[in-house]
């Protein structure tokens, strides 16, 4: 059986979702343990808004400090400097709006 395409919209077109960011297991579990897990789809979010795709998230511990505990959001920055620290400025006033600073920090390539 051959599928048949009724017409030549693109996904553009039909408004597909944008790809989903894979959560890895330490992240969602350190997430988890600081009582964040419900803030990670908003953090992806606002970073996606401001930077586009691809988003990675990683977890940073520093082992002698026991509340130094932050999940970084790696982006991929785009256009001139001048915009990515706007971009970036944007990024840690939505994190301190929003009352997710002390956890989440931004990193880019």
């Amino acid at each position: 059986m051959t599928a048949q395409a009724t017409n030549d919209t693109t996904a553009q077109d039909v408004g597909l979702a944008p790809p989903e960011v894979a959560i890895p297991r330490d992240v969602l579990q350190t997430a988890e343990r600081l009582g964040i897990a419900s803030e990670l789809p908003q953090v992806i979010a606002i970073s996606r808004e401001l930077f586009g795709d691809p988003i990675a998230l990683h977890v940073a511990e520093d082992p002698e400090l026991d509340q130094w505990t932050h999940i970084i959001v790696q982006a991929v920055p785009q256009g001139t400097v001048e915009e990515t620290v706007a971009k970036e400025e944007r990024w840690c006033d939505r994190m301190v709006e929003n009352r997710l600073s002390r956890w989440f920090t931004l990193m880019d390539d």
